[in-house]
């Protein structure tokens, strides 16, 4: 006769049990979204950006987030920036973008000095690299190449990403 064991317990992740703040800033305007650990868009705004000091923006920015998504109840687990340039993701670093008179910028000491929260740094066509990759997980996606191009306030910009064996 078969033996039996206990019943199974099936568990699933709370999808309210924290968020993912992605911030996406170009010249002159930025996008937000807020999504659960399911990908659901819990908030979503998007506004002009102004200032010359991409530091004091950004902390401005996501402190006015912050304070929004505040009124969910539902904490921030990490805030990915996407951002035009050479980006050094890894060392959370700006290695050269040019719309933002960016060299050699530390956003690790940034969030060190100013936030709490886990933070991502990641070039803009890589962003969305990785969207096609989250999108398509579910199909043979592995190769591919992303080409953005957007019209700035002072240009316009093109951005390019590689994808090979699913890996951006």
């Amino acid at each position: 006769h078969p033996q039996g064991g206990r019943k199974p317990i099936y568990l699933s992740l709370n999808e309210n049990f924290g968020g993912i703040l992605g911030l996406e800033i170009q010249p002159g305007n930025y996008k937000a979204v807020f999504v659960n650990l399911h990908g659901g868009i819990l908030y979503k705004k998007s506004n002009s950006l102004f200032g010359d000091n991409i530091e004091s923006s950004l902390l401005e920015i996501i402190n006015e987030l912050l304070s929004e998504i505040e009124k969910l109840n539902i904490p921030v687990l990490s805030i990915c920036l996407g951002l035009p340039g050479i980006i050094d993701s890894e060392n959370c670093k700006v290695i050269k973008s040019e719309p933002f008179n960016l060299s050699n910028f530390s956003f690790q000491d940034f969030c060190e000095k100013n936030l709490r929260i886990p933070f991502l740094i990641e070039n803009d066509a890589n962003c969305l690299a990785w969207l096609q990759l989250t999108r398509k997980r579910k199909t043979d996606l592995r190769d591919f190449l992303v080409v953005m191009a957007e019209e700035h306030s002072n240009g316009i910009g093109v951005g390019v990403s590689l994808t090979f064996d699913n890996k951006v």
